[in-house]
């Protein structure tokens, strides 16, 4: 079960970054209880569901297993479009997408974004994680190293 923020997200900071918090939450009898507390995001359900379900598998999601030991001490991140600004967040530090803009980075305290030195790499990772899903469906990226049609 996940919730979505839906397009009625509002707020003064340039992303509002409180407001894209929402819910999920994974029901199974096998499922032992525990809370995940570092940022995650939809894309991370796929990964994350086959595992619980057992299936080792080989697939193009860009999302993690949440409770896989590997990403045990990686902060998270997640993707927020607020209008036609996105943001990349990973732990407190936040890339901002403004139309017609250079990227420009904040760090994220107490519900605030505060801006920050840029770090290049974080802002090519955060353009990545933006531009990967469009790109890979029109290039037809979007498929498993077994898949030899289309190459």
């Amino acid at each position: 079960i996940v919730a979505d923020h839906n397009s009625r997200v509002r707020g003064a900071e340039l992303v509002p970054i409180d407001r894209f918090h929402i819910p999920g939450l994974i029901l199974g009898a096998d499922i032992n209880p525990q809370r995940v507390k570092r940022i995650a995001s939809q894309i991370d359900l796929m990964p994350t569901l086959l595992s619980i379900m057992g299936i080792s598998s080989e697939h193009p999601a860009i999302g993690f297993d949440l409770f896989h030991p590997d990403v045990a001490n990686h902060p998270g991140r997640a993707m927020m479009q607020y209008n036609a600004t996105q943001a990349y967040r990973e732990g407190d530090d936040v890339v901002i997408f403004e139309r017609n803009k250079t990227a420009a980075q904040y760090r994220y305290n107490d519900g605030h974004l505060i801006k920050s030195n840029n770090n290049p790499t974080l802002i090519k990772k955060a353009l990545a994680h933006s531009l990967w899903g469009s790109l890979s469906y029109r290039e037809k990226l979007y498929r498993l190293p077994s898949d030899k049609t289309n190459q």
